[in-house]
């Protein structure tokens, strides 16, 4: 096994600010070497291992959260980081869901689950929400 030296490696620590996953694994070793009176001497560290895991992406919020009988919500969220998809899922209560388009089925409410999945970078983030479904409103006219 070979190592090689890391310029930034001249201080008491190594500090490496921005560690991307392909550097996950790797290993290193450090050398210290002193001297005194013209002699030298040396002594190796163990191997330590580089571990990079993914980062946790800003939270999701669902902010679709109310909608009337008969009609459809688009659902949406904020928040969430990286290129990772999002989907909707229902949990429970008076709804579809398609896409992102929840159709109640009566009013009530409607669990509903938003997930951003992990990307390279990114692990996966979920949220839940109760959706408000509002009674329709009813118009009654006088007959002639």
């Amino acid at each position: 096994m070979s190592y090689s030296d890391l310029p930034s490696a001249t201080l008491a620590t190594l500090s490496i600010t921005t560690p991307t996953l392909s550097q996950g694994g790797e290993r290193y070793r450090v050398i210290v070497t002193a001297t005194k009176n013209g002699v030298s001497a040396s002594e190796t560290s163990s191997v330590a291992t580089l571990t990079v895991t993914k980062a946790s992406q800003s939270a999701i919020t669902i902010t679709s959260t109310t909608v009337t009988y008969g009609e459809t919500l688009t659902l949406t969220t904020s928040g969430g980081t990286g290129s990772g998809a999002l989907t909707f899922t229902k949990n429970s209560g008076s709804c579809t869901i398609a896409g992102t388009t929840l159709t109640p089925s009566a009013a009530g409410s409607c669990s509903v689950t938003a997930t951003k999945t992990r990307d390279a970078t990114y692990l996966e983030d979920i949220s839940t929400a109760t959706i408000k479904i509002n009674t329709r409103p009813i118009t009654i006219k006088p007959s002639d």
